[in-house]
Formats: C-alpha cells, structure tokens, sequence
C-alpha cells in the first residue's frame, strides 16, 4: 500500500509543478508580447472580413 501513496503524492507533485510553470509561461507570453507578434511576423489584415478568417497554415 506505501508503493501507491508514494506514487499518489509523487503524481500531484508533478500536476502542481506543472500546472505553475504553465501559469509561468503564460506570464512569459503575456508581458513580452509585441516582440514576439514582430519576430513571428503574422500576415497583416486588412478588412474586417479578412480579419474574421482562420489564418492559412
């Protein structure tokens, strides 16, 4: 039974950690946005129409 409640609190160890270094992410994102939209050059849109379409991959 020790295996299980070892394994148990290891695997929610490890859904905490994770889900904190997803929050931390995206932080990382958020704050640092612009120079990431100019470094990825998105196509520029020019109607609202154009605007409302999925971007082709």
């Amino acid at each position: 039974m020790i295996p299980y409640g070892l394994a148990y609190l290891s695997y929610r160890g490890a859904i905490t950690t994770a889900q904190e270094f997803g929050k931390a992410v995206a932080t990382i994102i958020d704050m640092n946005r612009f120079p990431l939209y100019s470094r990825l050059r998105p196509p520029c849109r020019t109607t609202p129409r154009k605007n409302a379409e999925p971007t082709p991959t």
